[in-house]
């Protein structure tokens, strides 16, 4: 900011710090640990008018052009951002077909699994990776961040992915879906080396590539579920609970405590 305040006028730098706020859910990550999805999210709920967003890339941009000579992140993603219009579905799902040709690549391709519990419980790559063995209790995960709707929201384990869950619950590491050494999965790590391939070996895309950049993300598992939500009986409060919005128009208005039986049954229908 001290450097950019003297390069533009007043009224832009307003416009960046009003775009700065919708960005409030990344104030407290690295740079290199932002992810394109993460920004995009930010873009995506955004309920401003277009041109808001349009600030918002711009500002991305900037701080990339800002962060990269110093050694802070390597690649400029805003290049990827997409600012849309007032519709918001802009993210692309899976659709079943595809999901079942993830789960073929279980036992298969390395963390196929990890694709297909972001797929059934709706949690972001990174809050997937935050899970503890202490996250499960009786059937339900316990996690999330970002809104106060989001962090530590109750999701019930669906049946297609409790053996998943039952089996990492025995091995050694504290958490659940770690890499291979036990450490903590980085959504980086986990997209760029173990994502990309899994979906090219089930045959849904190749791996991106400068030329060719990936149609499919991880936050495309978290659309998924959504998707799924779309198509299952069960009340829009208890449907917002689960993806973690405040608002399922977002995913009404004015959030309450859903109840966990509720959801369970939602879940089980998927």
């Amino acid at each position: 900011m001290p450097q950019h305040t003297q390069r533009v006028s007043h009224s832009t730098i307003n416009c960046y710090k009003a775009a700065w706020r919708h960005f409030s859910a990344l104030y407290y990550y690295p740079i290199k640990d932002i992810d394109v999805d993460m920004w995009q999210e930010c873009l995506d709920t955004c309920s401003c008018a277009r041109r808001t967003r349009e600030n918002m890339k711009a500002l991305c941009g900037l701080l990339y052009k800002y962060a990269i000579p110093r050694h802070q992140a390597t690649m400029n993603l805003a290049e990827y951002l997409h600012t849309g219009d007032n519709d918001k579905s802009t993210r692309p799902a899976f659709t079943m077909e595809q999901v079942e040709a993830i789960h073929s690549q279980i036992g298969i391709t390395s963390y196929a699994e990890y694709i297909y519990v972001l797929i059934y419980t709706g949690f972001r790559p990174t809050e997937l990776f935050n899970l503890t063995k202490d996250s499960y209790k009786d059937g339900v995960l316990y996690g999330g961040i970002k809104t106060e709707a989001g962090k530590n929201r109750a999701v019930p384990v669906s049946p297609k992915i409790s053996h998943i869950i039952e089996k990492r619950l025995t091995l050694q590491y504290n958490f659940l879906f770690p890499r291979d050494n036990g450490e903590q999965m980085t959504i980086n790590y986990f997209r760029d080396k173990y994502f990309y391939q899994v979906l090219c070996n089930a045959g849904i895309q190749p791996i991106p590539t400068a030329e060719r950049p990936a149609y499919y993300t991880p936050y495309s598992c978290r659309h998924t579920f959504a998707n799924m939500l779309k198509n299952v009986q069960g009340s829009d409060k208890d449907k917002a609970a689960l993806i973690g919005h405040e608002d399922y128009s977002t995913t009404k208005k004015h959030y309450q405590s859903a109840e966990i039986e509720a959801m369970k049954q939602i879940i089980q229908e998927l």
